[in-house]
């Protein structure tokens, strides 16, 4: 599996658009749209985005496609409307 489908699954699985996944993780939707569409591979920068503010998501999973989507230790909730408790432009 690559890691466009790996970023896919994530990102459905969390219930997000690649937009709202974007702005959860302080990124332009533009760099998540070249990575889910296999265009580009992600950058560090945005692995250590996607696990400070996702947590839960298991980055060996991201990285080669090894484990589950999810660290086993994390409930995963979901409510219908979800909003990032902080951004990164707002903590400056």
């Amino acid at each position: 599996m690559e890691v466009a489908e790996r970023f896919n699954i994530i990102i459905k699985m969390l219930g997000l658009s690649r937009n709202e996944f974007a702005k959860a993780i302080g990124m332009r939707s533009t760099q998540i749209y070249s990575v889910t569409n296999g265009r580009n591979k992600p950058s560090h920068a945005m692995y250590g985005r996607i696990i400070k503010y996702f947590p839960m998501i298991n980055i060996y999973y991201l990285l080669n496609g090894e484990g589950e989507p999810f660290r086993k230790f994390y409930t995963i909730q979901f409510e219908d409307t979800w909003q990032p408790t902080q951004s990164l432009s707002e903590k400056s």
